[in-house]
């Protein structure tokens, strides 16, 4: 079997290992290492990031260390996997999966 390399995103804005994202982020993580794969792990909620403003902003290249991180780890993904639990939908006040 070949290798891959694998992304996980927890996309959750909580950073902290007591949410289910975390759980379920760890459990894949684990589970790639244990079938011989190489993963990779983005924390959206422990990144620093600020509101990007304007097109020229959006355009522009970042200068924010865990973004470049970031792009890197999506350019050298194999495949990808998010991470979550169930999500709350504020339009329509139901939780959905």
């Amino acid at each position: 079997m070949n290798s891959k390399n694998i992304l996980i995103i927890n996309g959750n804005p909580d950073p902290s290992p007591q949410r289910l994202s975390s759980a379920i982020a760890a459990a894949y993580r684990e589970g790639a290492v244990n079938a011989g794969h190489d993963p990779c792990q983005i924390d959206v909620g422990a990144l620093s990031l600020h509101v990007l403003r304007t097109a020229v902003e959006f355009a522009s290249p970042s200068n924010n260390d865990g973004i470049i991180q970031a792009q890197a780890a999506f350019t050298e993904a194999d495949q990808g996997h998010p991470a979550h639990g169930p999500t709350y939908s504020g339009f329509t006040g139901r939780y959905t999966n």
